[in-house]
């Protein structure tokens, strides 16, 4: 089995470790593949599992390979991920976890998987400080069991197509959106429990999770939410 991680920042850095783990214990012989272009800032570290001025996917493989996981393979891969590298990082059969900021990184893995006979896919972002969402795509022998990332309800994703390296970094999208250390645990918190979920064979009934941390007027939640029709 070859999982694949996108995104080492605020929500990919918390969930390597424990996916790690999962992955050593309960599925002996898996590959872990970590995909990040960018080095930790300091200032990432404040919501970030890692060490500043460090390639993000080098920092996590180094921490697994620190634990002694002997029966998991683990692979960085410092690169951007866009139109061109989805054909070398990305294959039929993948279990991918989804765990970048941007719309056209996702509708650009959206659109590469649905090539594919099998793949789970799973997105989780941040759309506000205290508020998460996480996108659950499974297709198998061609067929979609849930909706792709791309779909008719989030159409910033499907018209997520402008070039790759347009995009604002991690430091600048912070900045302008900053994330909060435990809405991004929340988030892998839930990408993890659902994929345990599709390992055992349950296929979620749901398209969707909406999760929210709380704050001052908000009570802490997490809503599944089903968008295809039966």
């Amino acid at each position: 089995m070859r999982v694949v991680v996108i995104g080492m920042g605020g929500i990919g850095s918390w969930l390597a470790p424990p996916l790690a783990r999962l992955l050593n214990y309960s599925h002996p012989d898996s590959t872990l593949v970590i995909i990040d272009e960018d080095g930790y800032e300091p200032d990432n570290l404040s919501r970030q599992n890692g060490r500043a001025f460090s390639k993000k996917a080098e920092v996590a493989v180094a921490r697994i390979r620190g634990e002694g996981f002997n029966n998991l393979t683990v692979h960085p891969r410092v690169d951007i991920l866009d139109h061109e590298t989805a054909y070398i990082h990305l294959e039929n059969r993948d279990i991918v976890l989804l765990c970048v900021d941007n719309d056209p990184t996702r509708a650009i893995v959206s659109n590469h998987v649905q090539q594919f006979e099998e793949v789970m896919l799973i997105s989780g972002g941040n759309d506000e400080k205290t508020s998460g969402m996480i996108q659950i795509h499974v297709r198998q022998e061609g067929r979609e069991l849930t909706l792709p990332l791309a779909n008719e309800f989030h159409p910033a994703i499907r018209a997520g197509d402008r070039p790759i390296r347009d995009i604002i970094g991690c430091q600048q999208a912070a900045e302008q959106n900053p994330q909060r250390l435990t809405t991004n645990h929340l988030v892998a918190t839930v990408m993890l429990m659902e994929l345990d979920k599709l390992l055992r064979g349950i296929i979620p009934t749901y398209d969707e999770i909406y999760v929210n941390t709380g704050d001052a007027t908000d009570e802490p939640a997490i809503r599944a939410v089903r968008r295809r029709k039966s």
